[in-house]
C-alpha cells in the first residue's frame, strides 16, 4: 500500500483523523474530506486517487450515491472503492453493488480488516466482503457467432480469459502481442478484440492506433468495425484516457472477472444481434479461503468453472510459468536490469492477482515500482519475499481437496 494516494471521507471527524494516522503508518498519501459536495469539486479540479475510502452514512449525502457519482465522472472510473458500512447494513439493494470496483467493509473498522479490505480492492481479489453479488458464469450465445479475438502475452491469463469467453458459449482466437493481433486480423474479420495494454513488440494501445489506421484507409474489409476493449490493470490512473485516445472502445480492469466479461459482450454485441440461450450453469465453488490464506480458492475455482481438470491445468500453467519468471527475475535484478525487473514483476503480478493470490501479487508489484522507478534498492529481499511467498501457495494448493492427486505434477 506504500506510495498509494487515498480520499478518505467521512463526516465525522474522530472517524476520519482516525483512518488518516492509520493509512499514514502503512506508507500512503491520504487526502480527507467529510462531505459529497467537495469530493465532487475536488474531481472536477483534475484531482486524481488511487483508491477510495467513504463512508456509507453521511448526513450530506450517502456514500452509496457518491459512489456511483465518482464512478460517473471520466478520470475515476477505474478508482477502486471502499464502503465502510455499519453492521447489519444491507448493500444488496444498492445500485452501486453492479459496479465492479466497488467493495464494503463493516464499520467499526479494525487495523487487520482495514488493511484486508485496501488490499483486496486495490488488487481487485475476490473477497468474502463481496459476496453480495456473486459471480457465476451463465451461457450467451446460442453459437459462436461473435468472432472474438485476445490479445495478451501472459500465459495465465489467456487460459482464464478464454476459459470464461468458453462459459458463456465463445470461441475466441489467441495472440500474444499487438503484432500477432494485426496478422491475425488481416486473415480474418473479427467482432470484439480483447487488447491487453502492456505487451512486448507492440502493445496494446500502438496495435489499436494501426487498426483505426486501416480501418480509415478502407483497404480491408476485415478492419471496417471491430470493437476494441482494453485490458488493463484497475490501479492505473490515466489508463482509461489513453486507451480512449488509441482508438480502443472500452476498457476491462484486470484480472478480469466473469461477470464484466459478460457486461461488456451484453453492452456491444447488441450491433450484431447475437442470440441468446440458457444451458446448464458450471459447478457450484467450492467455500472460500480464509484472510490467511495465500489463495483464495473461491476465486480460482470460479476460474475454472468448478471443474477439477481446468483447475489443475490452470496451477499447473500457473507453476510453471511463475517458476521460469522468477529465474528471469532475479538474474536481472543481479544484473539490475531495471526494465526487465519491471516487465517481469508486471506479468507475475497479473497472472497471481488472477489466480486470486493476493500476498504475491503484492509483493510482485513493489518489485514493479522498483524497476519502474530504475532503483532497485532492496529488490533482492522482496524477491526473497515473493520466492517465499511462491513457495507458501504451493504448499497450500497441494494439500487442497480439488486438486488430490495433482500434488506430485504441479508441486515444483
Amino acid at each position: 500500500l506504500a506510495d498509494l494516494r487515498i480520499l478518505i471521507v467521512d463526516d465525522n471527524a474522530a472517524s476520519r483523523n482516525a483512518l488518516v494516522r492509520q493509512v499514514t503508518r502503512w506508507g500512503m498519501i491520504p487526502h480527507s474530506l467529510e462531505n459529497s459536495r467537495q469530493v465532487l469539486e475536488l474531481f472536477h479540479s483534475g484531482a486524481e486517487f488511487d483508491i477510495a475510502v467513504l463512508d456509507a452514512q453521511m448526513p450530506s449525502g450517502d456514500g452509496f450515491t457518491l459512489a456511483a457519482e465518482i464512478h460517473q465522472l471520466p478520470r475515476v472510473q477505474l478508482m477502486p472503492i471502499v464502503l465502510l458500512v455499519p453492521l447489519g447494513t444491507r448493500v444488496d439493494a444498492q445500485p452501486v453493488t453492479s459496479i465492479p470496483f466497488i467493495t464494503y467493509s463493516s464499520k467499526p473498522v479494525k487495523t487487520a480488516q482495514l488493511f484486508e479490505t485496501l488490499t483486496r480492492a486495490f488488487t481487485n481479489a475476490k473477497g468474502p466482503t463481496e459476496r453480495f453479488t456473486p459471480s457465476k458464469p451463465q451461457p450467451l450465445a446460442a453459437s459462436p457467432s461473435l468472432q472474438i479475438l485476445l490479445c495478451d502475452d501472459n500465459s495465465i491469463n489467456q487460459k482464464v480469459a478464454a476459459r470464461i469467453l468458453q462459459q458463456l458459449g465463445y470461441k475466441s482466437d489467441i495472440t500474444v502481442n499487438g503484432r500477432e493481433a494485426l496478422d491475425a486480423m488481416d486473415k480474418k474479420k473479427y467482432d470484439i478484440v480483447f487488447m491487453d495494454v502492456m505487451m512486448p513488440e507492440m502493445d496494446g494501445l500502438e496495435a489499436t492506433q494501426e487498426i483505426r489506421r486501416r480501418q480509415k484507409a478502407g483497404t480491408l474489409e476485415n478492419y471496417q468495425s471491430p470493437i476494441v476493449i482494453a485490458m488493463t490493470a484497475q490501479a492505473m490512473q490515466g489508463d482509461r484516457e489513453k486507451c480512449i485516445a488509441a482508438g480502443m472502445d472500452d476498457y476491462l480492469a484486470k484480472p478480469i472477472r466473469p461477470g464484466d466479461v459478460r457486461g461488456m459482450i451484453e453492452k456491444w454485441s447488441a450491433q450484431r444481434t447475437v442470440p441468446a440461450a440458457v444451458t446448464p450453469p458450471p459447478l457450484t465453488p467450492t467455500p472460500a479461503a480464509t484472510i490467511e490464506s495465500p489463495v483464495e480458492m473461491e476465486r480460482l475455482t470460479e476460474l475454472a468453472g468448478g471443474e477439477k481438470d481446468m483447475l489443475r491445468d490452470l496451477v499447473e500453467l500457473f507453476y510453471k510459468q511463475t517458476s521460469r519468471q522468477l529465474a528471469q527475475l532475479e538474474t536481472a535484478v543481479h544484473a539490475n536490469k531495471t526494465e526487465e525487473v519491471r516487465h517481469l514483476a508486471h506479468s507475475c503480478k497479473g497472472a497471481s492477482a488472477t489466480m486470486g493470490m493476493a500476498p504475491l501479487a503484492a509483493i510482485f508489484f513493489e518489485l514493479e515500482k522498483m524497476g519502474r522507478a530504475a532503483s532497485l534498492d532492496g529488490a533482492v529481499p522482496r524477491l526473497a519475499d515473493a520466492m517465499r511467498e511462491f513457495k507458501r501457495v504451493q504448499d497450500f494448493l497441494a494439500v487442497q481437496p480439488a486438486l488430490a492427486g495433482a500434488s506430485a505434477a504441479v508441486h515444483t
